[in-house]
């Protein structure tokens, strides 16, 4: 059998686990029948084996952060998450995370160093700008108003969930189907700001940090995929740019070239 032939049923990816470098997944899985054009630091930033889509982070080391399969089965960051949120331990000041001094959890935000009030050190863990406490919830130094503590989790950079609700930088999602909530990339762009796709069942969603969330109309859901790099996506009809239909697009020719350029065969 050769090495990839593994990955041929999506239901056979036991050796993969979230983290893992593109050297180890090759390693284990052989040569990928695909790769995509879009790359950073030289090395493609999805790899695919038959049907199943494996993605990378677009920072060294490239770690996996999601599996895709058109075969119903999607294992994204959420089956990974409950391990985002880690004890804090760092007493440097770091912009937009927190940190410990004189006994006390700090946030670091643009103009000040914030003071996280009734917060002990040993009772709080996070994850750049999420954190939580037995108590609380927070979002930097905001707390998250209703959040429940024992369910909340982090699901990438733009976006955390708990019981009741799906939480961005920039508010709750309305009306989301939990159950079936799941990010569609590392929610960062390249500019390290949060930015990224999530689908439920019902509606796809974009997230640029700014503003309310979009749900994209007319997006087939269960297609519906993000190529990796936050701003393009596309699904069994239509390709997305930044939220936004491409309604020019060729989807027969089309592909993506870089950051911020796609090319079909009439045009860049």
């Amino acid at each position: 059998m050769a090495p990839n032939q593994i990955l041929h049923n999506p239901r056979d990816i036991l050796p993969l686990k979230f983290g893992m470098s593109q050297d180890e997944v090759i390693e284990i899985f052989g040569k990928p029948d695909a790769v995509s054009t879009m790359r950073s630091d030289g090395k493609p930033l999805i790899l695919k084996y038959c049907d199943i889509e494996l993605h990378f982070d677009r920072k060294d080391p490239h770690e996996l952060y999601l599996v895709y399969s058109d075969d119903e089965i999607e294992l994204s960051m959420t089956a990974e998450h409950g391990e985002m949120l880690q004890p804090l331990t760092s007493t440097e000041p770091v912009d937009n995370e927190f940190f410990l001094r004189d006994g006390a959890v700090y946030f670091s935000g643009l103009y000040e160093n914030g003071l996280l009030k009734g917060v002990a050190p040993k009772d709080f863990c996070c994850w750049h700008y999420w954190g939580k406490s037995s108590t609380a919830c927070f979002l930097g130094g905001i707390r998250l108003r209703g959040a429940d503590p024992a369910s909340f989790r982090v699901l990438n950079y733009a976006y955390a969930m708990d019981k009741t609700a799906v939480y961005t930088t920039s508010g709750r999602i309305p009306d989301v189907e939990l159950a079936a909530f799941q990010v569609l990339d590392n929610g960062q762009n390249d500019s390290g700001a949060p930015q990224g796709y999530a689908k439920d069942g019902r509606q796809v969603y974009f997230h640029n940090g700014d503003g309310k969330v979009k749900i994209i109309k007319g997006a087939e859901v269960s297609s519906f995929r993000s190529l990796g790099d936050t701003y393009f996506a596309r699904d069994e009809k239509r390709i997305y740019a930044y939220g936004k239909q491409l309604s020019k697009a060729d989807l027969t020719s089309w592909e993506l070239l870089s950051h911020w350029y796609s090319r079909d065969a009439k045009r860049v």
